[in-house]
């Protein structure tokens, strides 16, 4: 079925439901239903699959046939999950960091990418946990430390790095 469409979800895939299109307008059957009561653009093909006891490929199918039905959308293709950190994120560790050591904050930050071997403009997301700690060293006091930390924590929840 995924080759017909041309979608074959990832387990990493994240869905969110249309807004064009009602559920109601369709007959579905209860997996659908479960699956489509799951969807909130956050949990992941996997993540709903576990949370229902599905298999990944039981999953991909319902995936599948919602998406045909135009009742759901790719917000996140798990292919993309390596990608680079968006710039403004650079800049919001940068403006974080510069609260609490001040202005050496951006010299911390061009080391770390050097010991990173990453480029400033490019540094891959999957790094971004261990690049904030190795900064978050640089934060001499340990409450400070641990206030900063806290706070890129809940930057990255909401960017859904995992």
């Amino acid at each position: 079925m995924p080759e017909q469409t041309g979608l074959i979800p990832n387990q990493d895939t994240i869905f969110t439901k249309t807004e064009e299109l009602s559920p109601a307008d369709f007959t579905l059957r209860a997996r659908e239903w479960a699956v489509l009561t799951q969807i909130d653009g956050n949990k992941s093909v996997s993540d709903i699959a576990r949370r229902l006891s599905y298999t990944i490929e039981e999953a991909t199918t319902i995936f599948v046939g919602l998406y045909e039905r135009d009742l759901i959308k790719i917000i996140f293709n798990g292919k993309q999950q390596h990608n680079e950190v968006p710039h403004n994120f650079m800049k919001t560790i940068e403006t974080e960091l510069t609260g609490f050591i001040g202005p050496v904050a951006p010299f911390i930050i061009q080391d770390a990418m050097q010991e990173f071997e990453q480029n400033p403009q490019k540094l891959d997301i999957r790094l971004l946990p261990g690049f904030i700690e190795n900064i978050s060293d640089q934060i001499p006091e340990n409450q400070k430390r641990i206030k900063f930390q806290e706070i890129m924590l809940n930057h990255l929840k909401g960017m859904n790095v995992r």
